[in-house]
Formats: structure tokens, sequence, C-alpha cells
């Protein structure tokens, strides 16, 4: 169940479970009570028949296990798996795999409704082996009548709150999806800028995309703590020549001109044509016919 909600608790400002568990003394007047001494080294442990249905023993009497609650000693020592019970079990719990792939009759002493193996759909895997119960916990969770009754409990629990469960689970998804949607969008954002890129800046001159880029120079950071315009700013080119650099090719063009001399922007092939005259005049007229002759796309 996609349940993403979680819990935690303490026993004070200082202390664990642990730490205050430690501090438990037995009273006084209880200090030669052996009953009671013995039951206390066996907390949270509790014996308890397997199987009144005959089908996990050999016998008369259904054997014991030992059951440990979520609190015992520091000195409880689990039993070894019984090899008579982990058999048992596997034949049972794999008998409804085997007869649906195989068609294979069920022995006698297996039921006809095989018991669920708990954990199958998280781990992805419909048998167990009892061979593997040290080693898989899937297998030690089902061939062992001790963790099958504690699953058995949470199971039931879950069933009886099903509906419950399942409204909080669909309320947390709807949040899930919404931060899915929104990564979804963030990814998309950057496919696109990726492409406009590689195909419109990349291909440009350095100080060209020095130039486009003037407007965005305070929020491309180029370390954790300075962006591109204070790295421009704390440079130690002269302020002219970061300004040539941004300024439009026919600008820089002027610029380089000796003093005195006027530039020809509309690149008119009649020499002189701006040299006597009303030069400012002329020029003036000739650049605004020059920008009308240009294409939209090289007009900025």
């Amino acid at each position: 169940m996609p349940v993403y909600f979680h819990w935690e608790f303490s026993t004070g400002p200082v202390g664990d479970i642990e730490m205050l568990a430690r501090r438990l003394r037995t009273p006084k007047k209880y200090a030669g009570d052996a009953t009671l001494i013995a039951s206390l080294k066996r907390i949270g442990e509790q014996d308890v028949a397997v199987d009144a249905d005959h089908l996990l023993f050999n016998g008369e009497q259904p054997d014991q296990t030992i059951f440990e609650g979520a609190m015992v000693s520091l000195n409880f020592q689990p039993t070894p798996p019984n090899g008579t019970f982990a058999s048992r079990l596997q034949d049972m719990l794999n008998s409804g795999e085997a007869s649906s792939t195989t068609g294979a009759e069920l022995p006698n002493d297996v039921p006809t409704l095989s018991p669920p193996i708990y954990g199958e759909h998280p781990a992805k895997r419909h048998t167990v082996d009892a061979t593997k119960v040290s080693q898989h916990w899937l297998d030690g969770l089902n061939c062992q009548p001790r963790y099958r009754l504690a699953s058995g409990w949470g199971a039931e629990v879950v069933r009886q709150n099903q509906d419950e469960f399942m409204q909080a689970a669909w309320e947390q998804v709807g949040d899930v999806l919404a931060a899915e949607r929104a990564f979804s969008l963030a990814r998309l954002s950057r496919d696109v800028l990726k492409r406009i890129e590689a195909r419109h800046l990349a291909k440009l001159p350095p100080e060209r995309l020095l130039a486009i880029l003037s407007l965005a120079r305070v929020r491309i950071r180029v370390s954790p703590t300075q962006s591109l315009y204070g790295q421009i700013e704390s440079a130690t080119l002269p302020l002219r020549t970061v300004r040539r650099i941004n300024a439009a090719p026919d600008q820089r063009a002027a610029a380089d001109l000796p003093h005195g001399a006027v530039a020809n922007p509309c690149r008119c092939t009649r020499p002189g044509r701006h040299a006597d005259g009303d030069a400012g005049a002329d020029l003036r007229r000739c650049v605004e016919s020059s920008r009308r002759r240009r294409p939209q796309s090289l007009r900025a």
C-alpha cells in the first residue's frame, strides 16, 4: 500500500527507550520471588502450540514454538528454525503456484486452499525455499510459525482498517502526483532550453553571446556566490572595453575610427559622399535608408 506517512516519538529531553529500560530494577520485596525472577528473564516470550490440525507435525500432541514480542530481554536468543515445520510449510505455500503452472495434484496432507505467502508481492516472488530460512527474509518469515503468527495479526489489522488506510493513501498520492507533474515540467523546460542554446546561442561568437545575455547576467551564476554580472564588475578590464563588447557592430566600427573621422554605417560605395557638405545630415539619411533596406531579422 502506498502509505508515505511516518511518525516518531521520544521519551523526554534526555534518554531513549533502551536507556530507560536499563534503569529498571526489581523492587526489593520481590527479590526472593523465584517465580517472578524466572518470568522476568523471559519477558516478551510466550510458548504457543503449533497447528491443531496436525498439518505441520507428526504424533498426537502438537509441537510448540516460542513467540517473541516486540520487547524481549537483552539476552534473548531466537530458537533455531524447526526443519519439519519449514518443510511442511514449503509444501503448502508452494502448492498453489505448482498447481497453476504444472497442473500437478495436491498431496493428501496439503490443504486445497493454501495459506498466503506474506510479503510475496513486494518481494516479487510467489514461492518459498525452506533451505534459505536463515538467508532470505521472505523464506524466514513464511517458513517459521512464530513469524507467520505476527504477520497474520498484522494482516488482520490491515483488513479491519483497509478503508481508512486506502483513503489516507489516496490523499497522499494526490500530493505525490502534483510533485511528479512539477518535476516533469521542469525537465521539459530544461530540454527546451538546451535545444535553444544548441541551435541559436552556441553558434555565436563570445562577444556577441555576451551582448545578448546582458539582461540575464545578474541571474547567471558562475560560482555559488557570484553571478556573471558580478564577475564582469570585478574584472580588471576597462569599462570602455566591456561597453565596446556589448555594442552593436556598427557602433564598434565607429569607435575604432580615428578622432574626427566619420563612419560609413550605410556602407555606401560612393567615395567621399560624406566627406564634405552637410555630412551629418547625409549620414543620418543614409543610415535610415540602410536600416529600411536591411531584413527584419537583422534589425536590433
